[in-house]
């Protein structure tokens, strides 16, 4: 018997976002659902996702788990005291701890904390929620040497064990340096920036 998969994850939009005028990147020809978006992959539905709570911070000064979630999934169509702390369970931060959603480490637990509670299951991989948030964004990420600095950062990161995935990116350039003055066995050096910001929302 085959279990039908969530709505979310069947219209690559696992935060349910509801349709409207908005000209989102990535939408698929037919909107054959009448409420809700249908993208052409989950990346461009999780990448929309991710869109809106950083315009959430960045145009109405949302920056903590309650007052994201209480915008995202009002209560007069649900539960949102009970959305905010399945969030703040399972992203490990507390409801009112002031977050920034241009920050990787911030905003990419928020993401998968609410595609989790959205379909009851968060199926995409570490490598497609990477992309979908790389396109949501315009950060420069970059990774060093593992003895650059007090932070150690490995240069086998993940950045670097998902380089290939990350330069199908469109927008994206990567530049590599053989070797670095720290570490002449260091071959692992990269940085990649957003080359511009994309019309379409």
């Amino acid at each position: 018997m085959t279990t039908k998969q969530p709505r979310g994850i069947r219209n690559n939009n696992p935060g349910n976002i509801r349709r409207n005028n908005d000209p989102w990147q990535g939408l698929a020809k037919e909107q054959n659902d009448r409420e809700f978006f249908t993208f052409q992959s989950a990346v461009y539905g999780i990448r929309a996702l991710a869109r809106l709570l950083i315009t959430y911070q960045d145009k109405y000064g949302l920056c903590t788990i309650e007052g994201i979630i209480t915008r995202w999934a009002p209560a007069i169509e649900n539960n949102t005291a009970s959305y905010i702390q399945a969030v703040a369970r399972n992203t490990g931060f507390s409801a009112l701890q002031t977050l920034d959603m241009h920050r990787f480490e911030h905003l990419k637990p928020v993401v998968e904390a609410i595609i989790q509670h959205e379909n009851g299951q968060q199926p995409y991989s570490d490598a497609e929620i990477t992309k979908a948030l790389v396109l949501a964004s315009s950060w420069s990420l970059y990774t060093t040497c593992s003895m650059a600095g007090s932070s150690r950062l490995s240069c086998w990161s993940y950045l670097n064990r998902n380089r290939s995935m990350l330069l199908s990116v469109p927008g994206l350039w990567c530049r590599e340096w053989h070797g670095c003055w720290l570490e002449p066995s260091c071959r692992h050096r990269y940085q990649m920036s957003r080359v511009a910001e994309p019309r379409s929302k």
